[in-house]
């Protein structure tokens, strides 16, 4: 068979006082805290001014890691073959009609305009020298 207890009465008291005791010192706590820091941060009245506001802008500067991105770009061609030998404006320059950008080097034109030039002036002075006599 079983045996109903009954609850001790006692302990209740005991706890209520245990609780009571701690809010009053979680109180106690804070209002010599609050006394405390007051004293630390406080201002004289003195020492504070104001002013009127007034309407108006203002400049605002911000720094911030980026880059930039060209709104076009635009490909320029040859009608020649060659490689780039001077390049003659820096990136994000603006351009008029007609100026120069870079300059094209062409090795295998260049030889033969110079052998060209070589045949010109040969030429020139077979026509200039007077004819060779045999002896």
């Amino acid at each position: 068979m079983d045996v109903v207890k009954e609850k001790s009465s006692k302990k209740k008291p005991r706890a209520v006082q245990l609780s009571a005791i701690g809010v009053l010192a979680c109180v106690a706590v804070m209002v010599v805290a609050t006394q405390s820091f007051d004293n630390q941060y406080t201002v004289k009245r003195e020492s504070i001014s104001t002013a009127t506001v007034n309407a108006g802008g203002f400049d605002v500067t911000v720094t911030a890691p980026g880059y930039m991105v060209p709104r076009e770009t635009y490909w320029i061609s040859s009608d020649v073959d060659g490689l780039v030998d001077q390049i003659d404006l820096k990136p994000g320059t603006r351009v008029t009609e007609g100026q120069l950008i870079l300059t094209l080097a062409n090795p295998q034109l260049l030889r033969g305009v110079v052998a060209n030039r070589r045949v010109a002036v040969v030429s020139v002075l077979r026509k200039r020298a007077p004819p060779l006599r045999r002896a």
